[in-house]
């Protein structure tokens, strides 16, 4: 269930709770404005397929989307000076991504938020997003964190829930995985209703990360035309 804002971006997005509806509705909204945005929320929850969202529903969708993972970038090395100038000029006329931001080296923290100030207008040259599973707050009070950079990306902050807080959304989200898993012109198998009942009794702390796996593994092992209870995971086993 998308709303008709987003229907052009391009990325599928499974918003059948109320919770994911209205983050759903305020990504479509903030993509016309050309802003930071920060996504906030827990490993695995779809943050960056939320930001995909917004970039594809933005004015800046014919451009590129370049993905830094900031966990990946390590001290003040050459290379991440070097990484990070690329991402910016291949973002150029678009969007980059800073997945985890959180992660971003301390002394590239301060070069990076004074790149972001001119974002703010219209048909500058790149947008600047980011991710964030990290508390960015007490990190800065640790001193970890740059504050001035903080202030920078969170122009506009959107909290994406987590799976257990969506549950609605557990079951249409397993379905879309079984059909992009199912190989060629075979049929998905069917969930039986044991395996709903696992699904959804199950707490998902990796979030639609681990749904998707989860799923992935189900249709991988299981036989038939159905989708039962002993094709998911074992810890799944105790839902059913």
């Amino acid at each position: 269930m998308l709303t008709p804002d987003l229907s052009s971006a391009g990325v599928p997005l499974e918003a059948s709770s109320p919770a994911m509806r209205t983050v759903v509705a305020i990504v479509a909204t903030v993509a016309a404005h050309d802003v930071p945005v920060l996504f906030r929320g827990e490993s695995g929850s779809g943050k960056s397929v939320l930001a995909r969202a917004l970039h594809g529903a933005s004015p800046r969708r014919a451009g590129p989307l370049v993905r830094v993972d900031c966990r990946a970038l390590e001290g003040e090395g050459l290379a991440t000076a070097r990484a990070l100038h690329a991402a910016l000029a291949g973002a150029a006329g678009g969007t980059v991504l800073l997945e985890e931001v959180g992660g971003l080296p301390k002394p590239w923290q301060g070069p990076v938020a004074s790149l972001i100030e001119p974002t703010r207008s219209a048909g500058a040259g790149v947008r600047v997003v980011a991710t964030s599973a990290r508390d960015l707050e007490g990190a800065a009070r640790a001193g970890q964190f740059s504050e001035e950079l903080l202030a920078r990306l969170a122009v506009i902050e959107i909290r994406v829930p987590s799976l257990r807080e969506r549950r609605e959304d557990i079951l249409p989200l397993a379905r879309r995985f079984v059909v992009a898993f199912t190989l060629g012109d075979e049929l998905p198998p069917a969930l039986t209703a044991r395996a709903e009942r696992a699904l959804l009794a199950y707490a998902w702390p990796g979030n639609v990360r681990e749904l998707r796996n989860a799923m992935q593994r189900a249709v991988i092992v299981s036989q038939g035309a159905v989708l039962d209870l002993d094709a998911l995971p074992p810890k799944l086993s105790a839902g059913g």
